[in-house]
């Protein structure tokens, strides 16, 4: 309840008694800032989730370009080890480790449920990362097999074939559902 000056002017036949004044109607400007604000915030929240999901997935696939680079100069180098030097095969397999150290660390990363085939993609990229230690081990243990003289030679070189097939292969199943 309130009196005033105010009041007299507005409501004169109750003038100089305690008057109820009314709610006054909402601010209907408000509302016109409000709800376009309302609006505006939620879609940059679940924009940010799917500009982070599409970040994820271009960081995914420059680590994958460059862990194929570097797994393909090693092999390179590993197979032909007779005719370049031991220091450059080492200077590749360090490359390699640091590449698959950079695209498993991709690989783990989460995908929102914005994003089509969320589930899909998260399992193909622990696929490929998997796939790629797999790979680089064989490598590896193809590097020792030929300076310890040993007789599997042979199936570490088909070894090594299929597992890059199938890392190739889920590559370009996860392009297909990027898509």
């Amino acid at each position: 309840m309130v009196e005033g000056d105010g009041l007299e002017n507005r409501y004169p036949e109750l003038s100089g008694s305690w008057v109820r004044i009314p709610p006054s109607p909402p601010a209907r400007k408000w509302l016109f800032i409000l709800i376009p604000m309302m609006f505006a915030g939620v879609f940059f929240f679940f924009y940010r989730f799917y500009h982070n999901d599409m970040e994820a997935l271009a960081g995914f696939s420059a680590s994958y370009k460059e862990f194929d680079k570097a797994i393909s100069d090693f092999s390179v180098s590993v197979f032909s080890s007779g005719l370049e030097g031991e220091s450059n095969t080492d200077d590749l397999e360090q490359k390699v480790d640091e590449a698959l150290i950079g695209l498993e660390t991709k690989a783990g990363a989460r995908i929102s449920s914005l994003t089509k085939n969320d589930a899909e993609i998260m399992s193909i990229t622990r696929e490929i990362g998997d796939l790629s230690g797999k790979e680089l081990d064989i490598l590896k243990n193809y590097r020792r097999a030929v300076a310890g003289k040993n007789a599997d030679l042979n199936r570490l070189i088909k070894e090594h074939g299929d597992l890059t097939s199938k890392r190739q292969t889920a590559y370009a199943r996860l392009v297909g559902l990027k898509d």
